[in-house]
């Protein structure tokens, strides 16, 4: 049976006794109907009023036509059941009405229903009053048009089934003074899903309280097929009843406006729990603009929905019983939110709901801040890490909070980017929000990238942890890390990827930076700077055994002012490269142990190959050793200005390599402030600072001595030990005076060291040696020695001297020596030649002029001059073909001492020999005492103007004389005028101009 009808059936026992004693008698002229229309039926307004004694149906495939100005008056329990078609078009002058005979209150009739085989009904200025139901819909396959209507004072003003609801089109439809002034959306006997069937448009009208869902069925839910889209206009008010919700498959389009917002509430108004949820499932999508979403007990959940998503802009999520939203993480890219302000909920938060121990995005993800809303939290049962997966990237905006449940973490491998802005910064936190070591903190992995600007992160184990030899890159701008366990943390070949600028730290129970050696060796493996930020006590060496921090070869690690390492007992810095600590006098780098108690506490900086470490205003405390060279640490250096080694077992341990200290302090050390091994060749100078303290000042096993001139050993008297004094002790070869007899800072006076100078020397070749000067500008207390050699200038040596090469001593007290080089004579006039003597490597001294010309002078006679040949040459010639000779004129650069001979030969050019000229060869005589001759060719004359022409005349084989120029060209100028113009003849042809 039609649901519709068993509302009727309902509706008519009600009112059946009361339908005796109120019906009204028809006027006269009135026209009673009632019964089954099966044919065609206009009602006319000459008829007018229509009285109903009786349900009037039509029948399918049949139309009722009602014209404008017609009142239809219903008596009790009577209908109009629509099967067919009902058309009533009244116009705004002349409007339908539908009415109760008696007009006495909601009720009187039971109103229009539109049954199951209906095709139209088109409702236009027309009234419908005093019914149970203004208009029930019942019809799928109708659709029903109301337009500028008014349904008013009835019970329930508009029934229509949920799977009719996209039949139905309302356009400016009054809803007054009805009962339930809304529409309400049948699913009564519909089961447990209550599906949409078409696209669905819902408005608001006039007077209008909203669309309501009702049901009687158990968890009832208004479903949005996927393919399916519900639109809810601007100003629509969806209701839903209690333990409902809406579940979209499809789409939901509710764009509402700042004056017209969509309300998706409950139907009974009573605040949180009111109905269930809104759920965006599996292929769903919805748009909210502008929209209310209010009294549920969940809010709005979004769930297995990786590619669709929801948009939330502008709306207000409001007076919710738990959570306001619940997105799973394969949804959670597909959520954009805007403006939309979190009010009233029982927890103003988005659950990100998680399922096992761990799980990860799966999608680029973007979080915002809203108003009020406290953050996004996510929520899991036994729940220990949220994984920001490669080529993923988790992205929070200004004002957003990322909340993690207890013991979980936020690990990246792809991109963390928190955009913060001042007074809106991003924050991680956790779900309690309460205290510190509530969740694990953000963990960059190998692969990850992070970059925090304006963000904070706290109440977690440890706020952020690097590891990985990437070069990713892990950025802190202006970033709070407060009120966590341990704040910060990285393994030591992961130092190189976090750059942190203006961090502060705050109330963490460790406010650290935790630097955790795993290895017995753990390098760096870039550069590296420690830098100091607010709050922050120091760097951590973090160990459970014997464990370096390693600085290898072509790395440098370089230490800010400020800065303070703090080791854990057995933890150590091993540099094989380079450390630069580089403090000031108002912010000094500190080394010290974690317990900062005493000797021992941490193992100290041992230097190994070739390291470089510089220390300028720092201080080393509390180790086993301050700084020790190891055995392969001859090219080390190590250079210490004022700075201070305090309170450990040895200051300095040194085996070989350079040590300079200025103007630093070693002090209070239980063993030695020095200690110089017996193996290695260290070189080691120690000036201007002071010994105060140690168990010994400095102990040299060493046959090298440690110059610790000019120092204050404690006590104006000097060094003790070795020393006269009282103060600190020396043991070994140490040089110690002149001391300090208070501290000062000062350096001492520079030795006045030799000038080494060598000088120019000149001799004959012929002379054994050549013989060079060496001098000091002053006597020397000590040797004084200088490497030297010859090298090779114009003079060559093995040919023009003996080479030369070694060291020179000029003994102390001496201030000049001779270096002897033999030469190497030759009987050849050969010329003046020099090499150079230099000098190199001086010990004991310093080199001024260090290179000397050794000039060897030749004494040999010139040799004799060989005669001089004297040089043949031609000079081309020109003549006109009428003249008999062409002459060539044939010279010697000098007059030769005998006659000289060359043959002579013509070629031919352009102008050919027994044609042009006689060809002519020989051999021309140059007398001795003579520099030029001729020879002539003999030209042949024609009458052709024929043009120029030219020939060679080549010399060859000289004799008492060499060839120069040996080539001339002779040019026959062409003197026959040109041919006058007529007829020639040509044979075998004759041919006319």
């Amino acid at each position: 049976m039609r649901r519709m009808t068993l509302l009727l059936i309902v509706v008519a026992v009600a009112t059946a006794v009361l339908a005796l004693f109120t019906l009204s008698t028809p006027t006269a002229q009135a026209d009673v109907v009632g019964g089954i229309i099966d044919t065609d039926t206009t009602w006319t307004l000459a008829g007018s009023p229509y009285v109903m004694t009786d349900t009037v149906t039509i029948l399918p495939g049949v139309t009722l036509t009602i014209e404008a100005g017609v009142e239809v008056q219903a008596g009790l329990d009577t209908a109009v059941e629509v099967n067919g078609t009902l058309l009533a078009l009244g116009t705004p002058s002349q409007p339908i009405t539908f009415t109760s005979a008696t007009e006495t209150s909601p009720g009187d009739w039971h109103g229009i229903y539109v049954g199951n085989n209906a095709d139209l009904v088109q409702l236009r200025h027309t009234t419908v009053q005093y019914a149970d139901y203004g208009l029930g819909i019942d019809n799928a396959t109708s659709h029903v048009e109301i337009e500028n209507s008014s349904i008013r004072q009835n019970h329930n003003a508009l029934i229509v089934r949920v799977d009719v609801l996209h039949q139905l089109q309302m356009t400016n439809v009054t809803f007054d003074d009805n009962v339930i002034n809304r529409v309400l959306i049948d699913a009564y006997g519909n089961g447990f899903f209550h599906d949409l069937t078409g696209n669905t448009t819902l408005t608001p009208q006039p007077g209008l309280e909203g669309y309501e869902v009702y049901v009687v069925s158990q968890w009832p839910r208004l479903r949005v097929p996927q393919g399916i889209t519900l639109s809810l206009a601007a100003g629509t008010t969806l209701m839903m009843p209690e333990d409902s919700y809406i579940s979209v498959y499809g789409r939901l389009d509710a764009q509402g406006t700042i004056t017209q917002p969509i309300t998706l509430t409950s139907a009974t108004g009573g605040g949180p729990g009111g109905w269930d949820y809104l759920v965006i499932a599996t292929s769903g999508t919805a748009v909210l603009k502008h929209a209310t979403v209010q009294h549920t007990s969940y809010g709005i959940g979004v769930y297995n929905n990786p590619a669709r998503g929801i948009t939330i802009e502008n709306s207000l999520i409001q007076d919710n019983l738990t959570y306001p939203m619940d997105i799973d993480l394969v949804s959670l890219p597909g959520l954009a939110i805007t403006n939309t302000t979190f009010v009233n909920n029982g927890v103003n938060r988005i659950a990100i709901s998680v399922s096992g121990q761990q799980a990860s995005l799966i999608a680029n993800t973007r979080l915002t801040g809203q108003p009020g809303l406290e953050g996004y939290e996510v929520v899991g049962i036994n729940f220990l890490g949220l994984t920001v997966p490669q080529n993923i990237t988790l992205t929070l905006e200004p004002g957003s909070v990322f909340m993690m449940p207890q013991y979980s973490r936020l690990y990246v491998d792809g991109h963390l980017q928190a955009n913060g802005e001042t007074g809106d910064l991003v924050t991680f936190t956790s779900a309690a929000n309460a205290g510190e070591g509530e969740w694990g903190g953000v963990y960059v992995r190998n692969a990850g990238t992070v970059h925090l600007d304006q963000a904070i992160i706290r109440y977690s184990d440890t706020g952020l942890f690097v590891e990985g030899n990437t070069y990713n890159p892990v950025v802190l701008s202006d970033t709070q890390i407060d009120t966590n366990i341990y704040a910060i943390g990285a393994n030591p070949n992961s130092l190189h990827r976090l750059q942190m600028n203006n961090v502060t730290f705050a109330d963490n129970v460790f406010d650290r930076f935790f630097i955790v050696l795993i290895n017995p060796e753990n390098p760096l493996i870039d550069n590296v700077t420690l830098t100091t930020h607010p709050g922050l006590e120091g760097y951590e060496l973090d160990t459970s055994g014997i464990r370096f921090l390693v600085i290898p070869a072509g790395i440098e690690m370089n230490l800010e002012p400020g800065v303070q390492i703090m080791g854990q007992q057995n933890a150590a810095i091993l540099v094989e490269g380079t450390l630069r600590s580089n403090g000031l006098p108002e912010q000094p780098v500190m080394m010290t142990s974690v317990a900062n108690i005493g000797p021992g506490d941490w193992r100290g900086i041992f230097v190994n190959n070739n390291a470089d470490v510089s220390l300028s205003h720092t201080e080393i405390r509390h180790s086993i050793v301050g700084i020790a060279t190891g055995y392969t640490s001859a090219s080390s250096t190590i250079t210490m200005t004022n700075s201070r080694i305090l309170s450990s077992t040895v200051g300095l341990n040194i085996y070989s390599g350079t040590v300079n200290v200025f103007c630093s302090t070693i002090a209070q050390n239980d063993s030695n402030g020095i200690f110089v091994e017996n193996n290695g060749a260290p070189d080691v100078t120690i000036n201007a600072s002071e010994f105060w303290g140690n168990g010994a000042g400095i102990t040299n096993n060493n046959s090298l001595p440690v110059d610790a001139r000019y120092n204050f050993w404690g006590h104006p008297s000097g060094p003790g030990g070795i020393g006269p004094g009282s103060g600190d002790t020396v043991y070994g070869n140490v040089l110690y005076e002149p001391w300090l007899t208070e501290p000062t800072c000062s350096p001492p006076p520079p030795p006045i060291t030799p000038t080494i100078s060598i000088s120019d020397s000149t001799a004959v070749e012929s002379a054994p040696f050549l013989t060079f000067t060496v001098t000091l500008n002053i006597t020397s207390e000590q040797d004084v020695l200088v490497d030297y050699v010859t090298v090779d200038g114009t003079a060559v040596a093995g040919v023009d001297y003996q080479p030369i090469s070694g060291t020179l001593t000029i003994s102390a007290g001496q201030v000049t020596a001779v270096l002897t080089v033999p030469l190497l004579d030759n009987d050849l006039d050969d010329g003046d030649r020099h090499f150079s003597l230099i000098l190199s490597n001086p010990v004991n001294g310093e080199l001024g002029n260090d290179t000397a010309i050794g000039l060897i002078l030749d004494d040999d006679d010139p040799p004799i001059e060989p005669p001089i040949t004297p040089t043949i040459s031609i000079s081309n010639s020109t003549a006109v073909e009428s003249a008999p000779f062409l002459t060539f004129t044939i010279t010697l650069n000098i007059t030769g001492e005998q006659d000289v001979l060359v043959d002579y030969g013509t070629v031919d050019g352009t102008a050919v020999a027994h044609t042009d000229y006689l060809p002519i060869s020989g051999t021309l005589t140059i007398p001795a005492g003579q520099v030029t001759a001729v020879i002539t060719a003999t030209l042949l004359n024609n009458d052709l103007d024929d043009g120029d022409r030219t020939f060679t005349l080549v010399l060859s084989n000289p004799v008492n004389a060499e060839l120069g120029n040996d080539t001339a060209v002779g040019t026959i100028l062409d003197d026959d005028a040109p041919p006058i113009p007529g007829w020639h003849i040509y044979l075998p042809a004759i041919i006319k101009p």
